[in-house]
């Protein structure tokens, strides 16, 4: 029943894909226009809030990392609402607006972007955010500088259950061989458990 299910979402996703290709040329610039307008209001509310933060800080009071941090995006919003601006005051401008956005990807400020482009910059920030911690990792292990006890004991004990996982493996190994006791099925969750403890 589960195989079914799957298979009917996985149809559904196909299908909406297929209706948001199969927009008219009215209904995408319908939506687009929909888009933006959305991200303008939003834009609108970002400057408003972060308005009354900088009047906050400039009073004495010391803002939180998350008020910071929405005081620094809206800014930003506004630095790049410039460039932008000119594309939509110059007459017939907005036609190049979609070359100027593969040149400058960044151009548009946060509020205007679509689902796809956040979900590609939180995949390239958690892809870097991984790379980053493995080198540093790798650096104090090699520069042998003081690590805390509990991290010398997870790391002794990830290394214990990944010798006992291989054992294991190898047990199932021999035992499927000799036996055709769900040694395939205890083999790939003995992988699973050990791929888990590598995280």
């Amino acid at each position: 029943m589960t195989d079914k299910s799957a298979a009917s979402s996985v149809e559904k996703k196909d299908a909406d894909k297929k209706s948001d290709k199969k927009l008219t040329l009215w209904q995408k610039v319908k939506k687009e226009a929909n888009h933006y307008w959305d991200g303008t209001k939003l834009l609108g509310k970002e400057i408003r809030i972060s308005f009354r933060l900088a009047l906050k800080m400039a009073a004495g009071y010391e803002l939180s990392r998350r008020e910071s941090r929405q005081l620094k995006r809206t800014t930003q919003d506004l630095i790049r609402l410039v460039p932008f601006s000119v594309f939509v005051i110059v007459p017939f401008a907005e036609l190049l607006l979609p070359v100027a956005l593969k040149l400058f990807p960044n151009m548009l400020p946060s509020t205007y972007e679509g689902e796809s482009a956040r979900e590609a910059k939180r995949v390239e920030l958690s892809k870097t955010r991984k790379d980053v911690s493995t080198f540093l990792r790798t650096t104090i292990q090699e520069s042998g500088l003081y690590i805390s006890k509990a991290t010398k004991q997870s790391e002794a004990f990830s290394e214990f259950f990944k010798k006992v996982c291989f054992i294991l493996v190898d047990v199932a190994d021999d035992n499927r061989s000799e036996q055709a006791v769900n040694a395939p099925q205890m083999k790939m969750s003995l992988q699973s458990v050990k791929s888990s403890a590598t995280i």
